[in-house]
């Protein structure tokens, strides 16, 4: 239980992944931001949770989902400096999409962590006006209809796929690979 585990219990589980100590601050501000979530009575839903999107023929991996009461939270984690949540604006639409159409709850918040300065921005999900930042409902359709609009450019031809390091993280690289791409 991560609750009864000391900050020293965790740094050592999580400095086991770190051999260099490349990221041995990203791991500080990260059992604070934890401790955080988990002293403010959050339990952790899923860590890491893949799913997939028949409908859409999409994929995406949630870094952390959190649960208080029927609050639902999305956070994916970056690495880099902090930067405006409407940077992640389309990726937390798609996070939200996938994780509604496959567990049938709401979500109500969605945000990015960033461990090097031990920051956030959250962005509160499926309202229409509010003083900070949102993610409407119709945001989250564009995001999804701008897939579909990719998908269909790539299908055209008018776009190739440019192989990269990511690819070997993609769904798709089989079927790049193969005649015709996509």
């Amino acid at each position: 239980q991560i609750k009864e585990m000391s900050a020293n219990q965790k740094y050592k589980i999580l400095h086991t992944y770190d051999e260099n100590n490349k990221y041995n601050n990203h791991i500080l501000n990260f059992i604070d931001f934890i401790t955080g979530v988990v002293n403010d009575d959050y339990e952790i839903y899923s860590v890491e949770q893949y799913i997939y999107n028949e409908k859409y023929d999409f994929s995406g991996i949630l870094d952390l989902v959190l649960k208080k009461g029927d609050e639902i939270v999305i956070i994916d984690y970056k690495t880099g400096k902090p930067k405006s949540i409407s940077q992640y604006h389309m990726e937390l639409s798609y996070y939200i999409y996938l994780f509604e159409s496959e567990t049938g709850l709401k979500v109500t918040y969605a945000g990015i962590y960033f461990s090097k300065e031990n920051k956030y921005r959250i962005a509160e999900a499926h309202v229409e006006e509010s003083k900070g930042a949102v993610i409407t409902d119709e945001d989250i359709e564009a995001g999804l209809e701008y897939l579909e609009l990719i998908r269909l450019t790539v299908k055209s031809g008018n776009i190739q796929p440019k192989h990269q390091y990511l690819c070997k993280f993609c769904d798709y690289e089989e079927r790049c690979n193969e005649e015709g791409g996509y």
